[in-house]
């Protein structure tokens, strides 16, 4: 099948979802490559952090919809963006994407043997979006037996099958950038070997192979002078010193001085709902994550346990339910403090300040520019109000910066 051109339903689908001028055009660059593509074609919306690709996916699935496509996979590159991208998609939760219109099946490798599942999958008109990590996608050796690729009772066939059968099956890979990196090949051929229609790439941060498939480029610093996401404002002592504990310390002092600022602005403006600021530290190994959250609990700091929230590989499911609660006004968190777990895909608005505590590759931008963006999002959109992020850390993180 082909995906005609449709400019009138770009506007459509903008307008129901209210989409930010950059997201629009976005929006429009990728229905028109839809349209031009050859079956197979892959394009991507390079777009700053803190901007809201989430509405861009939004948006394409409604477009894609309207267009007469039924099947959409939505590939993350791990757990903490695939659950945050099922809820942006479900009806209800707070991170819903309000204005969406087209209401799809949202499946996952857990609820794919429910009835009502199996019952979508045999429905050529059901809109089915399936949300699954790119992990979950690759070929099992004679050990692993992914869910994937075993049979689905009511197809008789494994839903992997079910997608490479699919003729109008879009791929939309967020962090594209993820499955060109180093060691991602296998991440890449999962995608291929799918054989979709097209394969739309969102990314803040395209890998340099991927650089001539993008349509659409909007930079940070644009994202920065139009006023779409918080002002980097770079922070460090006069005096020199920056050992870890001083950092830590000057964190908090900035901490405090925003939590004052945040709380007057509430106060005065109608409507502004305050919740407590949050630094957000980032580690080289789970050691000295650790070691940073022992420094800050210690009676010279913060002093309290629960004030710290500690997300790396080894941490439970209960500690990543504590990130979603973060902009509650109950919220007792006021570091976070990680090793790479979120340094992509974390909608987090009251990150004020960041301190970039690992070491970053002299000739790698991805990783500082995911880790500035954890405090791009802005708290008090629609205000005049110019909404700063204080950032310190090593003197690399800080160069990039």
């Amino acid at each position: 099948m082909s995906i005609d051109y449709d400019p009138a339903l770009v506007e459509q689908v903008g307008y129901n979802l209210d989409l930010r001028e950059p997201n629009q055009q976005a929006l429009d660059a990728l229905a028109k490559a839809l349209g031009t593509a050859e079956p197979g074609a892959e394009f991507i919306a390079d777009l700053a952090t803190g901007v809201g690709k989430t509405y861009i996916a939004g948006g394409l699935l409604d477009y894609l919809y309207e267009s007469g496509v039924r099947n959409v996979l939505i590939v993350t590159p791990g757990s903490t963006i695939q659950r945050k991208t099922i809820d942006n998609l479900t009806p209800g939760h707070p991170k819903y994407l309000r204005g969406m219109q087209s209401r799809p099946m949202v499946i996952t490798l857990d609820t794919v043997e429910r009835g009502e599942v199996g019952a979508a999958l045999a429905d050529d008109d059901r809109f089915k979006v399936f949300v699954f990590t790119v992990q979950s996608l690759l070929r099992p050796n004679k050990e692993d037996r992914r869910r994937a690729f075993q049979p689905h009772e009511t197809l008789g066939t494994a839903v992997r099958t079910y997608l490479e059968q699919a003729d109008d099956l879009v791929v939309i890979a967020d962090e594209h950038h993820v499955y060109y990196s180093g060691s991602a090949k296998k991440f890449e051929a999962a995608i291929t070997e799918l054989h979709p229609l097209a394969t739309i790439g969102l990314t803040a941060t395209p890998h340099e192979a991927s650089q001539s498939m993008v349509v659409y480029h909007y930079p940070l610093s644009e994202a920065i002078a139009d006023g779409w996401v918080k002002i980097p404002v770079l922070v460090s002592r006069q005096d020199g010193i920056h050992d870890v504990r001083t950092q830590l310390a000057d964190g908090l002092t900035l901490l405090d001085a925003k939590r004052e600022a945040m709380r007057a602005y509430c106060a005065q403006v109608r409507g502004r709902k305050f919740a407590e600021p949050v630094m957000f530290l980032v580690a080289s190994t789970i050691d000295e994550a650790t070691e940073y959250r022992d420094l800050l609990i210690g009676s010279d700091m913060l002093g309290s346990a629960e004030q710290v929230l500690l997300v790396t590989s080894e941490e439970p499911d209960a500690t990543l339910a504590l990130l979603d609660r973060l902009e509650d006004p109950d919220s007792p968190v006021r570091a976070v403090v990680s090793v790479s777990m979120l340094k992509e895909g974390w909608d987090v608005r009251n990150v004020t300040t960041i301190v970039g505590l690992r070491a970053y590759a002299a000739k790698s931008n991805i990783l500082p520019e995911q880790t500035l963006g954890r405090g791009l999002r802005r708290m008090y959109f629609g205000s005049d109000e110019r909404e700063t992020v204080s950032v310190m850390g090593t003197p690399a993180f800080m160069e990039f910066v």
